[in-house]
C-alpha cells in the first residue's frame, strides 16, 4: 500500500513535521495522511493534531467524531505519553467532522469541543 505524500503549502511551515510523524507512528502506529497549514491528518483520518504557531510543543488533538469513542482515549493516552517523552505536550481538544464540499474535491471541517 503507497503511502499518501505530505505537501505543505509555503506560507506555512511545520518544522517538527517529522517529530510529529515519529509521534504518530509510535504512538498510534499510523503515518501522516495529510498536512495542511497548522493541521496534521492522521491516516484513515481518525484523528488530526493542530500545531500550535506559538508554541511548536504544544499540540492540540482532536478526534473524528465517527472513530469509536471507547478508543479514543487508548490513542489519546498513548499520543499523550509518546509526546512527553519527545519534549512535547498534547491536549485533547475535543472532535471534528470532515464532509465532502459539493465540487467533490474540498472539505469543510467542523470543530466541537471536548
Amino acid at each position: 500500500m503507497e503511502k499518501a505524500k505530505v505537501e505543505m503549502p509555503d506560507d506555512v511551515i511545520i518544522t517538527e513535521i517529522e517529530k510529529i510523524r515519529f509521534l504518530i507512528q509510535d504512538a498510534t502506529g499510523l503515518d501522516i495522511m495529510y498536512a495542511y497549514e497548522n493541521l496534521v491528518f492522521a491516516e484513515h483520518g481518525i484523528y488530526l493534531i493542530e500545531v500550535n504557531i506559538e508554541n511548536k510543543d504544544k499540540l492540540n488533538c482532536y478526534f473524528n467524531v465517527d472513530f469509536e469513542a471507547s478508543k479514543r482515549l487508548l490513542f489519546l493516552e498513548k499520543l499523550m505519553r509518546t509526546a512527553s517523552l519527545n519534549g512535547m505536550v498534547i491536549v485533547n481538544k475535543g472532535t471534528f467532522e470532515m464532509k465532502q464540499n459539493a465540487d467533490g474535491q474540498t472539505f469543510s471541517l467542523s470543530f466541537f469541543d471536548a
